[in-house]
Order: C-alpha cells, then structure tokens, then sequence
C-alpha cells in the first residue's frame, strides 16, 4: 500500500507540471490544488490497481494472514488518498 505513494505522489506532481508547461495554462493556486488532488486520487487508485490485483495477485495470501481483505486493503488505499488530498487542501486555504 505504502509502497504506491511515493510514485503517485511523483507521477501526479510530473502530470501536474508537463499540462502546466505544455499548454500553458493559467491556474490559481486553489485550481492547481484542486487538480493536483484529483489526479492524486485516481493514479495511487491506479497504482494499488496495477500492483495488487494485476502484477501481485498471489501476494493477497501474505495480506489475507496479516488479517486484512482485499476490501481493508481498498478501503485504506481510497482512505489515504483522501486524506492527503484533504491535507494539502486545508494546507492550501491557510497558507492562501
């Protein structure tokens, strides 16, 4: 689960800049936030998509003996990218 935060994190960041760069488009901060959450949402899903139920199925057994289900190891996966995405949204409306 950890192991696809790192790399969402820096595959959102790299999506983020080249749209920014590419097209040149003009963001406020809040919209660059905004942007940078939901991209951030939908690759760690895809990331925990990718790792645990196409590349690692057989892991699930080590998973399954530790106690936890596929559906635990979904629903802390959507729990965490909520979480950041809410922290860097509160970070966002101080700090602006």
């Amino acid at each position: 689960m950890l192991g696809s935060l790192p790399s969402s994190m820096l595959i959102t960041f790299t999506v983020a800049v080249f749209f920014k760069t590419a097209f040149k488009l003009q963001f406020t901060t809040q919209q660059m936030v905004m942007n940078f959450n939901f991209i951030f949402i939908l690759m760690h899903l895809a990331f925990h998509l990718f790792i645990y139920e196409l590349s690692l199925k057989d892991e699930y057994y080590f998973y399954y003996n530790l106690g936890l289900s596929k559906i635990k190891l979904w629903l802390t996966t959507i729990f965490l990218s909520l979480s950041i995405s809410s922290i860097t949204t509160v970070t966002c409306i101080i700090f602006t």
